[in-house]
């Protein structure tokens, strides 16, 4: 199984850096609830100022909430991207894992703005996945795409409430009867240089986890 602990994990618990909490092994490892708040974009720059077409943008950061900005900032996080995801209703979109090339192991904040039905998917998939590439034309990272049919569905939520989510393991979004809009922010951790680790994200938010 993909979410085994190894002697790797212990190593790389053993060498987070001081000051921050050890987070429970056996939490959820796709996704936390966080109870921050719940807006993330300052007027006027809202969903509506965009046609209802499937859109994907990135935010500026004048346009975030700063409450959200200094707390990543004491948090020792910086923001790779925000990006603004705009999706019809009874779409599924491509199941993908995010930054191809670089890592594995991708931590996002997500916050769902409109569409309390939709769905956020992980799957796990076959050794022998045939993988495609899917560029994308808003921010230039290249994406691996996998096959539905080589995929097993492995945890889903609604994510009604701002989320830490794991975006290096292969999921999707599944709209119902309402379109969905959401931001989501890369995360960048200041003392490893490098894309955050979930496990770091998680253990720095321990005190906002809602369990």
């Amino acid at each position: 199984m993909r979410f085994e602990l190894t002697n790797n994990d212990f190593a790389d618990r053993a060498l987070r850096p001081l000051g921050y909490p050890d987070i429970n092994i056996f939490m959820n490892h796709l996704y936390l609830a966080l109870n921050i708040p719940n807006e993330i974009l300052r007027e006027p720059f809202t969903v509506h100022s965009f046609p209802t077409k499937r859109r994907h943008l990135l935010v500026p950061a004048i346009h975030l909430n700063f409450s959200i900005l200094s707390l990543l900032n004491n948090l020792d996080l910086n923001i790779l991207q925000a990006e603004l995801f705009y999706s019809e209703p009874n779409f599924f979109s491509d199941i993908h894992t995010d930054y191809a090339n670089n890592t594995n192991d991708i931590s996002k904040i997500n916050w769902l703005i409109y569409g309390e039905n939709s769905l956020l998917n992980w799957y796990d998939t076959s050794a022998n996945q045939h993988l495609r590439s899917i560029s994308s034309a808003i921010d230039g990272n290249i994406y691996k795409g996998y096959n539905l049919n080589e995929c097993t569905l492995i945890d889903s939520t609604d994510l009604c409430r701002p989320s830490l989510i794991q975006a290096g393991v292969p999921h999707n979004s599944v709209t119902r009867d309402e379109p969905r809009w959401s931001v989501s922010l890369t995360l960048f951790d200041r003392l490893t240089k490098q894309h955050a680790k979930f496990s770091d994200v998680a253990s720095r938010f321990s005190q906002y986890i809602i369990q």
